[in-house]
């Protein structure tokens, strides 16, 4: 199962590509141009819910609020979850600590230990 979120449906992204894959494919757009009309996470919030779905793992990206939604999600539901970070990175090379972010195991760099972080790791 994939899910696409995006502010409209002209923003969606690599929904044919997942579909030729095999993929079962759900949309979400903030304006509900197409698909669930609201945020991604609420709408994997309702599909984790109806307990249709046994979930080994989830693989997120995106903004910040959205990714510790994912994580509350995971957690919630025993799911492990693996997600890739953006910040703001002023060397790229962990030299300026400009993209650090709290977790159990002590500050991590996004430029290098990241990008992907376990989500039950993170301190949001």
């Amino acid at each position: 199962m994939v899910f696409i979120g995006a502010k409209t449906k002209k923003l969606i992204l690599c929904e044919k590509e997942f579909i030729k894959l095999g993929c079962e494919v759900k949309i979400a757009t903030d304006d509900g141009s197409r698909g669930f009309k609201g945020y991604i996470s609420e709408l994997v919030k309702q599909e984790l819910s109806t307990k249709r779905y046994t979930l080994n793992a989830i693989y997120s990206c995106g903004p910040k609020p959205m990714l510790r939604q994912v994580s509350i999600l995971a957690q919630k539901y025993a799911i492990s979850a693996q997600l890739s970070l953006e910040a703001h990175m002023a060397c790229g090379i962990g030299a300026c600590l400009g993209c650090v972010v709290n977790t159990t195991e002590g500050l991590k760099r996004v430029c290098k230990e990241g990008p992907v972080f376990e989500a039950s790791k993170i301190i949001w």
